[in-house]
């Protein structure tokens, strides 16, 4: 169980996102302000997760569309006679990496005020736990 575990875990990077999952440490008596906290770090892990896999999902189909296109523009199969795989050349695969990014530039802004916005929160969060921890230390002392 969360509750049990000492430390947030760190997961293998998940294929799709390239993103490693955390599994968060529900400490014993955690405050509201902390649940606050954990749950808003694992909602923007979530949305994280969910972007950079349909990003990358999207990336990926476009790229493969790119280069089959380039194979049938230039006549050519998909494999060599020597067995290696055919791929345009890096100005080509330049044009297509630039058109790619300037097609998805509004997402990518989006994403990242967003994600500005939710990591500026959790900082914010962070810091009101750290000194409400802090208070309840030095009360305890007396």
């Amino acid at each position: 169980p969360q509750s049990q575990m000492a430390h947030d875990w760190i997961g293998p990077a998940d294929p799709s996102s390239n993103l490693r999952p955390i599994k968060f440490r529900v400490p014993t008596g955690e405050s509201a302000a902390e649940e606050r906290l954990r749950q808003l770090r694992a909602d923007t892990q979530k949305w994280n997760q969910e972007f950079w896999s349909n990003h990358n999902q999207q990336f990926n189909k476009e790229k493969a569309d790119f280069i089959r296109s380039w194979l049938e523009k230039e006549d050519f199969k998909s494999v060599h006679t020597d067995g290696d795989k055919r791929m345009p050349p890096a100005e080509d695969m330049s044009e297509f990496y630039r058109t790619f990014l300037t097609e998805h530039q509004h997402g990518q802004l989006q994403y990242q005020r967003e994600w500005y916005k939710r990591n500026l929160y959790i900082i914010y969060l962070s810091f009101r736990v750290k000194m409400f921890q802090l208070v309840s230390k030095v009360l305890m002392r007396r």
